[in-house]
């Protein structure tokens, strides 16, 4: 029943704060999962590295700590590196593939050399040495430039291990507020969908009655049959469009949100919003249909950048958002339940927008 928290970093440099984070993680009634405490089932005749990856994959959480030392090689260095590709920076794309969460942590003293190196790149691109008091390797560097490159990522600076057990605490905390109100969510969806069911029910019940009713009484006037059913098939479709709107808004708010938005007006910004989705859509649902498989990330990018066209950031966005993505697509590109989606969103704007703070 205990979460397994996997904790990624170099060893001698952090191993201190590591020793910190185990206890800490144990005080949480969590599983921490380190190497040097022999949590690591090693495999004979398999590089000692590839254990730690396929440990991760049965994690469900990932604290991922980057200090001044970039680590020892990978097995695994087809990537092209000018060096090489780290175990720690491995573990960290383990994690991103495997679709487990990840909490980044930064020496905040190596992020401050992060911005030198960066004012300094066009110099470091053409060789030219330029030392680093904190950070033994530019690639400590590029490994950042990974993380803010992913798109749902959180990342925190530290100083002291405290920072990062306070920081903990509250995404603790978070995650539980947000489990609780998932259930709470889900017996909504339900109840709604119990309600939905009956309304469908009843109406083609009263449907099969008038069918028999009208076909006794009013078997010579076809226009008022015509008209009574027309309006009863309206009304039934009318519910499923419903149903279907407020399962594509749970789709949503459950998987993306947004930062907060300068224009005030909720109405504009739900309307930007729904056509930077269905744009991003129009370009994944043929890629999705075609190849079978999806790269998430590749999505992500594509949700991100029509979502940037019309000045609208994500500050998250899950996976899940592509399970039944194909009856978001259907949705999406209905005008009547894309109207009603408007409502829902306009209505529930802060489950999609963070507030400002």
């Amino acid at each position: 029943m205990k979460p397994k928290v996997f904790i990624s970093s170099t060893f001698y440099d952090l191993k201190y704060i590591r020793e910190d984070l185990s206890t800490f993680i144990t005080s949480q009634h969590y599983e921490p999962i380190l190497f040097e405490d022999g949590n690591i089932g090693y495999v004979f005749g398999k590089p000692i590295d590839h254990s730690c990856y396929d440990a991760m994959k049965s994690c469900d959480m990932v604290i991922l700590i980057i200090g001044g030392k970039y680590g020892s090689k990978s097995s695994d260095n087809d990537d092209g590196f000018a060096e090489y590709l780290s175990v720690t920076r491995k573990e960290f794309r383990t994690a991103i593939e495997n679709h487990i969460p990840v909490f980044a942590f930064i020496d905040n003293k190596v992020y401050n050399e992060y911005d030198i190196y960066h004012k300094n790149i066009s110099i470091i691109n053409e060789n030219i040495p330029i030392a680093f008091v904190h950070t033994d390797n530019v690639n400590v560097f590029k490994f950042i430039d990974e993380l803010k490159s992913t798109v749902g990522l959180p990342i925190f600076q530290f100083l002291y291990a405290s920072d990062i057990k306070h920081i903990l605490s509250e995404q603790f905390a978070d995650m539980m507020k947000k489990y609780l109100s998932s259930l709470r969510e889900r017996k909504q969806i339900e109840t709604l969908e119990n309600t939905l069911q009956r309304i469908d029910s009843a109406i083609n019940t009263l449907n099969a009655k008038i069918n028999v009713v009208g076909g006794k009484l009013y078997r010579n006037n076809e226009t008022f049959n015509f008209k009574v059913q027309n309006e009863i098939s309206l009304t039934v479709e009318q519910a499923k469009m419903t149903h279907k709107a407020i399962v594509t808004f749970n789709t949503i708010v459950k998987n993306i949100h947004l930062f907060a938005i300068n224009n005030e007006n909720k109405n504009e910004n739900v309307d930007c919003f729904l056509s930077s989705i269905v744009k991003a859509s129009e370009i994944i649902n043929p890629i999705m249909n075609t190849q079978g498989t999806y790269d998430n990330q590749y999505f992500f990018n594509i949700i991100r950048d029509c979502l940037a066209a019309n000045n609208i950031t994500a500050s998250s966005m899950s996976s899940d958002l592509f399970r039944n993505f194909d009856d978001v697509y259907d949705a999406l590109h209905n005008e009547n339940i894309v109207n009603e989606l408007k409502h829902m969103l306009v209505d529930n704007y802060d489950r999609l927008v963070m507030k400002k703070t």
